[in-house]
């Protein structure tokens, strides 16, 4: 499970929520034609269970109306993320797992989130 608010343009991004069920990372995936694409940021290393207000230094800056994708990815036991290597949780449907959300340069910080 995962949740992100909508952020405000910065090079730096909080996730809200995530719940792991084996230690990984948030990557956090530009967009690529309604897909996600390059990661341009990457948390570091979460143990399994539930984690709160995740910061995730990213390698460029933000923009207003963009969109983003956070996708977990499960550690291959080395604690170094590497993409080729650190593979995406699967959803119910044996897909990846991710969320969309945007940028806005008005976004709300939300206060408490209850999922």
């Amino acid at each position: 499970v995962i949740y992100i608010s909508d952020q405000i343009p910065s090079n730096t991004l909080m996730v809200d929520f995530v719940s792991l069920n084996a230690i990984g990372f948030v990557a956090i995936h530009a967009d690529k034609n309604g897909e996600p694409g390059d990661i341009i940021g990457i948390t570091s290393l979460l143990g399994e269970g539930e984690s709160n207000d995740v910061k995730i230094n990213l390698t460029r800056n933000t923009v207003d109306q963009e969109v983003l994708y956070a996708m977990p990815h499960k550690d291959n036991g080395n604690g170094i993320f590497k993409k080729e290597e650190d593979i995406p949780f699967k959803d119910e449907l044996n897909e990846d797992l991710w969320m969309e959300f945007q940028i806005f340069s008005d976004a709300e910080i939300p206060t408490d989130i209850n999922i």
